[in-house]
C-alpha cells in the first residue's frame, strides 16, 4: 500500500503553484461542489500560469448548466498523455472516478477532499470540518493572495466557490454549515458574487422533468421500521423515460418526512445494467459513512454514498428492505434507531 502524505491547505497551495498542464478530476454524477470547486481551482491554476482543464466521468446535470462556464471533458475525449499533473476534487474513492480511474490509476498527484472517510489515491489535503471542498479552495486562494501571488481572488472564482458551498450545505440549511462557512460566504458576496441568483438556480428553478421526478419519488417512498427508515427505489421501471439526473433531490424528499432518522435513495444508473447509486442521509443517530464504507463508498457521518453493482433489489419479506443492498449488519444498525418522539437521544 502506498504511503501517501497528509497535506495542510498551505502545503497543498504550494504544490499547486508548481503544477503545469493540470487535469482536475470530478466525481461521478457531478454536483455543485465538485464542479464549482474544480472551476475555481482551474481559475487559480491559470492565474498562476500553469493552465488546467476539467474532466468528469459523467455529463453534468442539465439543472447546473446555467452555472457551468467551463468545458467539462468526458472519458472518451481525454488523452492522458497531455497532462503533467492530475488533481482529484471532492473524490472519496476510486469508484467515484468511474471510467476516469483506469486512465489515471497511479498518476494522481493530489486529492482535495472534505469527506471523513475516503480512499487515499495520492497525497491528500482533507479537511473534514469544511462544509464543501469550496471552503478548502477558498483557503488556498487566501493563502496565495497573502503570499503575493495575486492581489485578490481571480475573476469568477467567487461565483464558483459560492456554487460549491451553497450546493453542499443545502443553501446553508444543513448541519455542516458552520460559522466559518458563513464567513466564507460573506467574503464571496463582498467579492461581488450574486448569491441570490445562484441559490435561485440551485433550489428554486425546476424543469417539468424534475417536477415529474418528484412525483415519482413521492409515489415510491417506503417508510420502514416504524417510520425510522425511509427509502425510495428508483430503478428504470420506476423512473420510466426520465434520466437519473432528474432525481438528484430524491434523497432530500425522503429525508424531509417527519420521523425519518435515516433516508436512502437507491437509483439505477443510466446505461449501466445492475449498477445502482445509493445515497444515505442521517439525523445523526446513525453514522451512514460507516455503512457506505463497507461497500467501498464514503462521505460524512450524516451524508454518504456508494455504488453497488448487484441485481435489482426487491421489496420483499417482513422487513420490506431491499436485502441485496442492506445486509443483516446494516439492518441491525437501522433497527437500533430510536423512534421519532420516543424521547431517546
Amino acid at each position: 500500500m502506498a504511503d501517501f502524505r497528509s497535506l495542510t491547505p498551505a502545503e497543498a497551495a504550494h504544490r499547486l503553484c508548481s503544477m503545469r498542464d493540470t487535469l482536475l478530476l470530478c466525481h461521478t454524477s457531478p454536483d455543485g461542489d465538485t464542479l464549482g470547486s474544480a472551476m475555481a481551482l482551474k481559475k487559480l491554476l491559470c492565474a498562476l500560469g500553469g493552465g488546467a482543464e476539467i474532466a468528469a466521468p459523467d455529463k453534468p446535470p442539465e439543472a447546473l448548466s446555467p452555472l457551468i462556464r467551463d468545458r467539462i471533458l468526458l472519458p472518451g475525449g481525454i488523452d492522458p498523455a497531455r497532462y503533467r499533473s492530475v488533481v482529484c476534487v471532492d473524490v472519496a474513492s476510486r469508484a467515484q472516478l468511474g471510467e476516469l480511474f483506469p486512465l489515471f490509476d497511479g498518476k494522481i498527484d493530489l486529492m482535495l477532499d472534505h469527506h471523513e472517510k475516503s480512499e487515499r489515491l495520492s497525497d491528500f489535503c482533507t479537511v473534514p470540518s469544511a462544509a464543501a471542498v469550496g471552503e478548502i479552495v477558498f483557503e488556498i486562494a487566501e493563502i496565495l493572495c497573502g503570499e503575493g501571488w495575486f492581489s485578490d481572488l481571480p475573476a469568477g472564482i467567487a461565483e464558483d466557490l459560492y456554487l460549491s458551498i451553497s450546493s453542499d450545505t443545502g443553501c446553508f440549511r444543513f448541519s455542516n454549515a458552520t460559522a466559518k462557512t458563513h464567513r466564507v460566504a460573506a467574503r464571496l458576496l463582498e467579492a461581488g458574487c450574486d448569491g441570490a441568483a445562484i441559490n435561485h438556480l440551485l433550489f428554486e428553478s425546476r424543469s417539468p422533468e424534475e417536477l415529474e421526478a418528484e412525483r415519482i419519488t413521492l409515489q415510491n417512498i417506503r417508510l420502514l421500521l416504524g417510520g425510522r427508515f425511509g427509502a425510495v427505489l428508483l430503478d428504470r421501471a420506476a423512473r420510466g423515460a426520465l434520466a437519473a439526473e432528474y432525481f438528484s433531490s430524491a434523497i432530500d424528499t425522503v429525508r424531509s418526512v417527519r420521523g425519518v432518522a435515516v433516508a436512502a435513495a437507491i437509483k439505477e444508473k443510466d446505461g449501466e445494467d445492475g449498477s445502482f447509486k445509493i445515497s444515505l442521509r442521517s439525523d445523526g443517530s446513525v453514522n451512514v459513512s460507516d455503512l457506505c464504507a463497507a461497500f467501498g463508498g464514503g462521505g460524512h457521518a450524516r451524508a454518504a454514498g456508494c455504488l453497488r453493482r448487484r441485481s435489482a433489489p426487491r421489496w420483499t419479506g417482513r422487513r420490506k428492505i431491499p436485502l441485496d443492498f442492506f445486509p443483516p449488519a446494516c439492518y441491525n444498525t437501522l433497527c437500533s434507531v430510536p423512534r421519532y418522539g420516543s424521547g431517546s437521544s
